[in-house]
């Protein structure tokens, strides 16, 4: 099967950038001929290996307005690659690559499948609201005619159903896949860990914000402290 994704950017650092590349490369292993169309921009790791792994990577030269992921070679562009392709993913919310990823998908007349990511999480609907009334109206009529949207949780699937109404028997939840070590994996135990006499660090690196979900993994770390002092 001929697949392919679409996605604003993967840049270093985006939740995006790490899981659509990875998603990409299981399907290549799987004997799909994957395409991941995106803007041109810094690669993340995951798309790198992707690209090694024989995911075919298009990248689109930016334009302005910058702050829609624009891009004028996209528009004149994705048209082919959507033609060729025996079903089209578009990941994401809010910006053209996905407003125009739809149209050339069902302009071309194939399977459509859309991904919001949790674009449309409440919360992240408070964030430059008045843009989001403005332009939702083209990210609600992509939802409609999309074959499946896919939910990566069964909390994003009432995000949908709430954003969108009438919609419930086309959402599908996946979560996404996660890539554990092999069976006989060693565990590095780092210097640190050495002079400490084994004790425990955790390091959070991002924003302080609810959403982040801090406060779950102060109660996680909590409920199994003592399981953790014998480790």
């Amino acid at each position: 099967m001929k697949i392919l994704h679409i996605l604003a950017g993967v840049p270093p650092g985006s939740g995006m950038a790490e899981s659509v590349p990875t998603l990409c490369r299981y399907l290549r292993q799987r004997g799909h001929e994957v395409t991941l169309a995106t803007l041109d921009g810094p690669l993340s790791e995951a798309a790198q290996t992707a690209e090694s792994a024989g995911v075919r990577l298009v990248r689109f030269a930016p334009s302005f307005p910058r702050a829609l992921y624009f891009s004028w070679q996209m528009l004149r562009g994705l048209s082919a690659l959507a033609r060729t392709s025996d079903v089209v993913h578009v990941n994401g919310a809010w910006t053209f690559p996905v407003w125009w990823g739809c149209r050339c998908a069902l302009q071309a007349r194939k399977p459509l499948v859309m991904s919001p990511h949790g674009a449309l999480n409440p919360a992240y609907l408070k964030h430059s609201a008045w843009k989001k009334r403005l332009v939702g109206w083209l990210d609600r009529a992509c939802l409609r005619r999309a074959a499946v949207i896919h939910a990566t949780a069964a909390c994003e699937r009432e995000w949908i159903r709430d954003y969108l109404a009438g919609c419930e028997e086309k959402v599908a939840v996946v979560p996404n896949g996660v890539e554990l070590p092999g069976k006989n994996a060693e565990r590095r135990v780092s210097n640190s860990e050495r002079s400490s006499g084994g004790k425990k660090t955790m390091l959070y690196l991002g924003r302080l914000h609810p959403l982040k979900g801090l406060d779950l993994l102060v109660e996680a770390w909590r409920s199994v402290r003592s399981s953790l002092v014998h480790y």
